[in-house]
């Protein structure tokens, strides 16, 4: 009897394990194709607006979380605007990409976006954060700018985030979800914001010197507050590299906030 049921739950066992591959093989490509086309779209629109240089991330070119979250990471200097990272993971039946342009020069949002593929279900974060002094007329004038992009894109089902502590710094941002099929409007729908920000520099007059510190101190009080204040992907980084650690990958690769 007791053999009977152990043999069943090997059966059982197996035939999960053998679902997953099956899965694994069905999505996996699909989802990886989707995730590098956006990154790579995106990197390449901004290269085609500025300079872009890659920069060795070091000990973080690729970082393991929980042993099995195996994140592969790169950053860029993007002349004359400030620093581009990117980040992403494949896990098989889940794949995650994180883009982050920190703009230095200018009065403009921290950019930040999450792209999740988990089996035939997408979702997708467009952030823009107010680190900058003064929201005046040109600035809203951007957020109403990617407002108009998020109401475009209504035939994607709108995700309401987790409330937290950086609420407040969100003027505008977009939250959707989807599927397979929605892979080119997801993609192109982050195209279009990150050109309206670039489109939004190319009109705005340089900060000053006192400005310009005052903007990358602004960042470094956010990066600061992520970690101790909490974030969700801040907080697996905490539990798997440590305090100090993540500030010093947050401060050298993530914002590039470090001299």
């Amino acid at each position: 009897m007791v053999k009977k049921i152990i043999l069943g739950i090997l059966g059982v066992i197996i035939v999960l394990i053998l679902v997953v591959i099956i899965l694994i093989a069905i999505f996996e490509p699909k989802n990886s194709k989707a995730m590098d086309s956006a990154i790579n779209s995106t990197v390449s629109l901004i290269s085609d607006k500025y300079k872009v240089n890659e920069v060795s991330t070091g000990e973080f070119e690729k970082i393991t979380v929980y042993g099995i979250m195996k994140f592969h990471v790169k950053q860029y200097d993007v002349e004359n605007y400030g620093n581009l990272c990117v980040m992403k993971v494949n896990m098989g039946l889940m794949q995650m990409s994180t883009i982050v342009l920190t703009s230095e020069n200018k009065n403009l949002p921290l950019v930040s976006t999450d792209y999740m593929y988990i089996l035939g279900k997408r979702t997708s974060y467009v952030e823009l954060f107010d680190l900058v002094e003064n929201k005046d007329d040109d600035y809203m004038a951007l957020m109403n700018k990617i407002k108009d992009i998020r109401l475009s894109y209504d035939s994607l089902t709108d995700v309401t985030p987790s409330a937290a502590w950086y609420d407040e710094l969100r003027t505008e941002s977009i939250y959707k979800s989807g599927t397979t099929d929605d892979d080119d409007a997801m993609e192109k729908m982050l195209l279009e914001s990150v050109e309206a920000v670039l489109d939004a520099e190319s009109q705005l007059p340089e900060l000053g010197d006192a400005q310009k510190l005052a903007k990358k101190k602004l960042t470094k009080q956010y990066s600061d507050n992520l970690i101790d204040k909490g974030g969700v992907s801040t907080d697996t980084f905490k539990k798997s590299m440590g305090t100090d650690k993540t500030r010093e990958f947050f401060d050298k690769v993530f914002f590039g906030t470090e001299e």
